[in-house]
């Protein structure tokens, strides 16, 4: 088993790389059955999802993965006929519309205003590779660098609505994301000193706020004993050799709220 960290290994190989990531076991945390259907689909994202990649992009590396399309009515054969040829002309972008490019550069901004919390070096997109419970992990945080004196782990996130950042915060997963990550890096590094984990929350939609917001200690800790069980679980289903689907549950009075 692998126990590293990796700088610029290509996405692709990060994904074909040995070891269980934290969205496969998201996967299994619903329940064993839909884990493995889960391993053999296809990953397709929404166009919010690939704003926010752009946006990851061009933030973290500088790199402009995408082309600002004209102004055009693609609702008529003349409009449809531009687009299809800008899009020709930059087969190697994602094209965007007028509106999107504002979105990403405007988005990019607000992040950058923020950096001044983030000291020393970084490590963009490092590819980590750890054992935990008998099982190969990985995962591919964002940043690594200093913040307040610190180690860190920084994940930039972009929301539509950052005032709801907090509320979706568990139900998105997002507490097990940073336990994951710092759990991980503890081991690459083999240190027993405390790590940070940061989001940077930016906004795509106007006027563009962004905030930092860390996950307490308390936050990781819990998390922490859910992956401990969790994997307890994974690996039973793989020594046993079953995965089974949803089983029989109790809703109580407003526990949906929770």
């Amino acid at each position: 088993m692998r126990n590293e960290l990796i700088q610029e290994m290509p996405m692709a190989e990060y994904r074909a790389a040995e070891g269980y990531s934290k969205h496969q076991l998201d996967a299994f945390n619903v329940c064993p059955a839909y884990f493995q259907w889960k391993l053999k689909q296809e990953f397709k994202a929404t166009r919010e999802m690939e704003l926010g990649t752009l946006i990851h992009s061009l933030f973290l590396e500088d790199r402009v993965d995408f082309a600002i399309a004209p102004e055009v009515d693609r609702r008529t054969k003349v409009g449809k006929a531009e687009w299809e040829a800008f899009c020709y002309d930059n087969p190697n972008k994602v094209v965007v519309t007028q509106d999107e490019g504002k979105r990403i550069t405007a988005s990019v901004e607000a992040a950058r205003a923020q950096e001044y919390l983030i000291k020393g070096p970084r490590m963009i997109e490092t590819s980590m590779f750890w054992q935990r419970g008998g099982l190969q992990c990985k995962g591919r945080p964002d940043m690594i660098c200093e913040i307040g004196g610190k180690p860190a782990i920084v994940d930039l996130k972009t929301t539509s609505d950052i005032s709801r950042f907090e509320s979706k915060f568990f139900s998105l997963g997002y507490d097990k994301q940073a336990a994951w990550y710092v759990h991980g890096l503890r081991r690459v590094q083999e240190v027993d000193h405390d790590i940070d984990f940061w989001f940077l929350v930016v906004d795509t939609e106007a006027p563009h706020l962004s905030q930092w917001v860390q996950a307490g200690a308390s936050v990781l800790s819990e998390a922490d004993h859910y992956w401990d069980g969790l994997l307890h679980r994974f690996n039973w289903c793989l020594d046993e050799g079953k995965w089974p689907g949803l089983q029989p549950r109790t809703i109580e009075s407003r526990s949906w709220r929770s």
